[in-house]
């Protein structure tokens, strides 16, 4: 909870080749501030495996990610501290398989996938807003060339993980403003790379229902409903069977641009008009606009379509 020889001990550990943990931390600050910073000193310094907050939920103010009477009741009733969102910033997006990666500011921390996404955390514990410049130059190499794609989500008094509107760079270096006691959690990424390869199957799950391993909790998948091979009908979500009704094969349409096409009928995802709320139907394959997706990192293991 405390110490000062954060850097020695992690050096003994590299030593002894040893993986270290930090496996127990809490705080009664409910803003998640405290536990913010403390996520940064430990892992800038002592650079653990995995750093675990031990209370998630508690009945003592601040110390929980959320609040319970926990009287032994049948109340399961419960509110979120700021403190729940405030850690979604880090776990969220510093995502297993991540390589932490050196960064020149106390007040950060980030990490790259080696596969174009790098996640930048920054804290300000400051009462005035800042503006940050950040320069990821030296990942560039990893992350190709750009354009780059940056999404901001923000926890701060007003503000529960909340997505900013997403800003396209072509220079791997911008500038942000960073609210006053705030967390901000950067995901930079090159939209042309991408987990997917002409000619692969999918099946597309909407993060409606996903757990954090990624995977569908309500077990919905996009697919053509009744195995329908009618040109024009809506496609649907439904319980997940793996059938060729709800895999989908990419091809790709030039760059980061991809259509899909489902495996039972051949026919493609597209879209029935420009207006929010047009249907997505299937149709026949003619790789027209209205057919073509690109795909963005959301940089937790998901992408936006």
């Amino acid at each position: 909870y405390s110490g000062s020889q954060r850097t020695e001990l992690a050096a003994a550990a590299a030593a002894a080749n040893k993986r270290l943990s930090a496996s127990e931390y809490g705080d009664g600050d409910a803003t998640g501030m405290t536990m913010a910073y403390q996520i940064l000193n430990d892992m800038q310094n002592l650079q653990p495996k995995s750093w675990v907050y031990w209370q998630a939920v508690d009945n003592s103010g601040g110390w929980g990610f959320l609040n319970n009477a926990l009287d032994g009741s049948t109340n399961y009733g419960y509110a979120f501290n700021e403190k729940y969102y405030v850690m979604a910033n880090f776990s969220k997006f510093l995502r297993p398989g991540y390589q932490f990666v050196n960064i020149d500011d106390t007040n950060s921390v980030a990490a790259y996938d080696g596969n174009g996404t790098v996640a930048i955390v920054t804290a300000s514990n400051s009462s005035t807003d800042q503006e940050v410049t950040y320069d990821v130059t030296n990942l560039t190499s990893g992350m190709g060339s750009g354009p780059w794609r940056v999404i901001a989500y923000r926890t701060s008094a007003t503000e529960n993980l909340a997505a900013q509107p997403a800003v396209t760079i072509t220079d791997p270096t911008f500038t942000s403003l960073v609210p006053a006691n705030s967390v901000t959690t950067f995901v930079v990424t090159n939209p042309a790379s991408v987990p997917i390869v002409d000619g692969g199957q999918y099946l597309f799950f909407s993060m409606w229902g996903i757990n954090g391993q990624g995977e569908s909790t309500t077990g919905n998948a996009l697919e053509e409903p009744g195995w329908t091979t009618t040109v024009g009908a809506d496609l649907d979500v439904w319980s997940t069977y793996n059938n060729p009704n709800q895999v989908w094969v990419a091809h790709n349409a030039g760059g980061n641009n991809w259509v899909f096409t489902s495996l039972h009928s051949g026919l493609a995802i597209d879209i029935a008009g420009t207006t929010a709320g047009s249907a997505v139907i299937q149709n026949t394959q003619t790789d027209v606009p209205s057919q073509v997706w690109a795909l963005t990192s959301v940089g937790d293991g998901s992408y936006f379509i």
